[in-house]
């Protein structure tokens, strides 16, 4: 028997009364079904655009802690309604999943968490997001595509489209933590943070200009060119899968796409030295944001007013701005890395698009949510009482074929 939700009513078909409810909510469309006969339809719904905000785990944390705090328990009730209402998607991230392990006496409170101001909208893995948008780059230096290495593809970040209606629930299956593999990635981010603490020592000694430092790290996609080429000798076949060093991964992933477009090209990896030096590599979101975050990091350690010191959560703040700030509406970070962003060296909001909120500037924060609701059109709220039960069922979509039937054919 399905698990029908909001008023039942009598159904077209056997006429059982009470029996008839929705059943489902598709991406796209109401699905609705007999408990008695089996009967179904489906109604496609109107479309949909939510705004997403990406949720920094500070912020996540703070809430956990401060659930009677005012304004911490107040923006978590607001981002919960916001995302019930289909106006927002937070969308959760692989790096909220790996820094909420860290966390041991709040893992389950803040997977709770994110799960609940996300559903089921997540964003990819920093890497694979970095493939992606480097693969359609490439593709424009080679010729084959019309898209421009700085444009923005949702599809790069997420594995189905952020811009649905919800399902009134989800189902979850958790797994006993790992606590060896937990203690291996904090180890992870230990050795990070110390190689950090380094690297900035080595600026301190070796100070650096602003468009200094951009070329450098423009220039670490060229040194994973030469390790690549010493480990395959050239040779794509013989690059070792599962290796542990992203960087070669990117690598092996763009001579593949060039053996791709090209399957007689012999020397992938001479297409990539011309790629290395081009204005499309230069131009890909993730490579300019990458470049000019470190940038700036090293400007502010070598500040004379007051050195920045090297924090644990550098490298996850980092990527999480290079990798999904192009794909988010607003993003509530650190207050250091809100810094970071609004350079005008790197001017996110003006080049993306999405506003950059701190806790030092949270009653704007407080101001764009309450904005995006009071300016939701009635259209949504409309299409929403709809999907919820509110409205009756020849609302506001159009009406479908019938899908299934007691047996399972179709009608």
């Amino acid at each position: 028997m399905a698990i029908l939700f909001g008023p039942l009513e009598t159904c077209p078909r056997c006429e059982q009364p009470e029996s008839y409810g929705r059943c489902w909510i598709a991406a796209k469309e109401l699905l609705f079904k007999c408990n008695k006969c089996g009967y179904g339809k489906s109604k496609e719904l109107p479309p949909i655009t939510k705004k997403i905000l990406y949720i920094d785990q500070f912020a996540l944390s703070k809430m956990v802690k401060n659930k009677d705090d005012q304004f911490w328990g107040g923006l978590y009730d607001r981002l919960v309604r916001l995302t019930a209402n289909d106006i927002i998607t937070c969308p959760s991230s692989p790096i909220h999943v790996e820094e909420s392990k860290f966390a041991h006496g709040l893992r389950d409170a803040l997977k709770t968490m994110y799960r609940q101001i996300a559903g089921d909208d997540e964003f990819c893995q920093p890497e694979d997001i970095e493939k992606r948008q480097l693969a359609r780059s490439l593709r424009a230096y080679i010729g084959c595509t019309k898209s421009k290495p700085d444009g923005i593809f949702e599809d790069d970040a997420f594995e189905q489209p952020p811009h649905r209606w919800s399902d009134i629930s989800h189902v979850y299956a958790d797994f006993a933590y790992n606590e060896e593999l937990i203690a291996r990635l904090k180890e992870a981010k230990d050795s990070l943070h110390s190689s950090m603490q380094s690297l900035c020592d080595r600026w301190r000694e070796n100070p650096v200009t602003f468009d200094e430092q951009v070329e450098a790290e423009a220039a670490a996609f060229r040194t994973a060119l030469d390790m690549y080429r010493q480990q395959t000798s050239g040779n794509p076949k013989r690059y070792p899968w599962l290796t542990s060093r992203p960087a070669l991964d990117v690598v092996d992933w763009l001579a593949h796409t060039v053996q791709m477009i090209d399957p007689d090209e012999q020397s992938p990896l001479n297409i990539l030295e011309g790629f290395a030096d081009s204005p499309q590599y230069r131009e890909t979101p993730c490579v300019f944001l990458k470049c000019r975050i470190w940038a700036k990091i090293a400007e502010l350690v070598l500040n004379p007013r007051g050195s920045r010191k090297p924090r644990p959560g550098d490298t996850y703040d980092a990527r999480v701005l290079a990798s999904y700030a192009p794909y988010c509406d607003a993003m509530f970070l650190d207050g250091g890395f809100r810094e970071i962003a609004i350079d005008p060296r790197i001017a996110v909001e003006k080049r993306f698009g999405a506003k950059i909120f701190s806790e030092q500037v949270r009653d704007q924060f407080l101001a764009y949510l309450n904005n995006l609701e009071e300016q939701t059109p009635p259209e949504h709220w409309q299409g929403l009482a709809f999907v919820h039960g509110s409205l009756p069922m020849n609302g506001v979509v159009r009406e479908n074929s019938d899908y299934c039937s007691a047996d399972g054919s179709s009608r």
